[in-house]
């Protein structure tokens, strides 16, 4: 265990204090900006994940204390003991008024270690039920995991209100709340901006794919390359299109987790316009330069990527899945198709790329929709009012 200390004191005594637990430092991403935010509104912050390399610099970033835990996604009896000693070690020397804990593993350990040493307010943030799409055994683990970990929490805040939903009905808690209208934390609508300064430029080879097919209305699909995020339906999807004659380049931005996707998508790109991205620290030029979204998940918590491209104006043609149909409304800022639906994913996308009337009419009111209900300025507010409900309770 290690920590890495950012000017800010430990909490003096009386001190309001929360301790934020995730398993990576990649999930940081989604509490950005709203960690400095609440070391600003009088709370000692510390975040707890492992550190693949970024920790440090999200302590930096946010001015708030970071401890480094190694904890693996996958199960690992004898390591994730290992993991809950140190998570408790760490708990019992910040002893936090309030514990947040988000991501699978994370939520697990967090949940059992702040129920052990009785922490006064322990919150489970439900960004997606991972059993969801699984089957057999595995279901059954990981749905007993999320009803262990409802049972240790105080509370459990779901990002959607369908995941809110979902997740009484499979037992997590009696009762899930959502916070205002979901996400994780909301979009800071400046920055996803089209004229945001900011932005950078799409990598030179993008740039290559891009000014071979000029004049060609762009798709981008971004997320992790993995069946719950669709892969295979939208190749079917673009296939379907291709042979129809209707002409649409597709950008795939996002990071390889299925090997098999990843040759059939390098398959697809030999056959037709479409450019395989890989991971980037940044989506944004990406979807910039795209005239909608297109995600046909499985399953979401919410779909934050569907937010941040609505903030850039894109409008999203996504599916009627856990969350993801809380993030766009149909017919308004973009499209919902059946799951697995490659046929009805197909013609959504080209309704939307072969009319650009249509695709500015959805895109506008897709970033109104995001500066209204999801900016940062106004989920941050009702997040912190939230927790302190709760701790003000106790």
């Amino acid at each position: 265990m290690s920590e890495q200390k950012s000017g800010r004191p430990r909490a003096e005594s009386g001190a309001r204090s929360v301790v934020f637990v995730v398993t990576s430092d990649q999930s940081a991403v989604f509490l950005r900006g709203y960690l400095s935010y609440l070391a600003n509104h009088g709370w000692d912050v510390t975040l707890i994940a492992s550190d693949d390399g970024r920790l440090q610099d999200v302590g930096r970033a946010e001015g708030i204390r970071t401890i480094a835990i190694p904890m693996r996604r996958e199960p690992s009896p004898l390591r994730d003991v290992v993991s809950l000693v140190r998570l408790l070690a760490a708990l019992r020397a910040l002893r936090p008024d309030v514990l947040i804990y988000s991501t699978p593993k994370a939520a697990l350990l967090g949940a059992i270690a702040g129920w052990l040493l009785r922490v006064r307010v322990r919150v489970y943030e439900l960004w997606g039920l991972r059993h969801e799409t699984e089957t057999g055994a595995k279901r059954a683990v990981l749905r007993q995991f999320e009803r262990v970990i409802g049972c240790a929490s105080t509370a459990v805040v779901a990002d959607s209100a369908s995941l809110a939903r979902l997740a009484e009905q499979e037992g997590v808690a009696l009762e899930v709340e959502t916070v205002g209208s979901g996400s994780a934390l909301g979009v800071d609508t400046r920055r996803f901006d089209r004229e945001s300064e900011d932005l950078p430029p799409v990598d030179d080879a993008a740039e290559r794919f891009l000014s071979a097919h000029a004049g060609v209305p762009c798709v981008a699909f971004v997320g992790r390359i993995n069946r719950d995020k669709g892969v295979d339906t939208l190749i079917e999807a673009f296939r379907s299109l291709h042979d129809q004659g209707r002409v649409v380049a597709l950008l795939v931005v996002g990071p390889e987790e299925d090997r098999e996707l990843g040759r059939a998508l390098a398959d697809v790109a030999g056959q037709l316009p479409l450019h395989v991205v890989g991971a980037v620290s940044d989506p944004r030029p990406y979807m910039r330069r795209s005239v909608l979204l297109c995600l046909p998940t499985l399953r979401e918590g919410f779909g934050q990527v569907i937010i941040e491209a609505a903030a850039l104006g894109l409008p999203a043609v996504t599916t009627t899945a856990t969350g993801a149909r809380d993030a766009v409304v149909d017919g308004k800022t973009g499209l919902l198709v059946p799951t697995r639906d490659a046929e009805a994913l197909a013609e959504a996308v080209w309704k939307i790329a072969s009319e650009p009337q249509l695709a500015d009419r959805l895109g506008e009111a897709a970033r109104q929709r995001a500066i209204a209900e999801f900016d940062t300025d106004v989920v941050w507010p009702l997040h912190l009012a939230h927790m302190e409900a709760m701790w003000s309770k106790k």
